[in-house]
């Protein structure tokens, strides 16, 4: 399954009930009636889980919905969910421009300055 970024997925569910959870989640974002979803698999921490779907437009859809809860033994489980932080790719274009001299055409020209973020990593490029 060539996954994406993950959704984060938080609960108030107590670590006891993990392996019911992570069933449960996998249930209900694999049905796109219930949360919007698709095909994914979860992976389950103590406190959140993460979710990664095959398709980046079935992720997107499921962030877009406002209600996401799971019932699990009686009680139901408000979700809350984000997009993964250290998977985020923030991309930020300057107002300044780089300035190159044209050997060739003897003259200056400008190219507007890029900067990609990849986790810890920043690093200019130009389009």
């Amino acid at each position: 399954m060539a996954d994406g970024p993950p959704v984060v997925v938080e609960g108030d569910w107590d670590p006891s009930q993990q392996k019911s959870v992570k069933l449960k989640l996998q249930v209900y974002f694999q049905s796109k009636k219930k949360s919007g979803g698709g095909d994914c698999r979860v992976e389950l921490e103590d406190d959140a889980a993460r979710v990664y779907f095959r398709s980046g437009e079935v992720r997107e859809e499921v962030l877009k919905r406002k209600n996401h809860e799971i019932v699990l033994e009686k009680e139901t489980f408000k979700l809350k969910l984000s997009s993964d932080p250290s998977y985020q790719l923030m991309v930020t274009t300057l107002t300044s421009l780089l300035l190159f001299w044209s050997s060739d055409k003897q003259q200056w020209r400008t190219y507007p300055l890029l900067y990609a973020k990849v986790g810890d990593h920043l690093g200019p490029q130009t389009l």
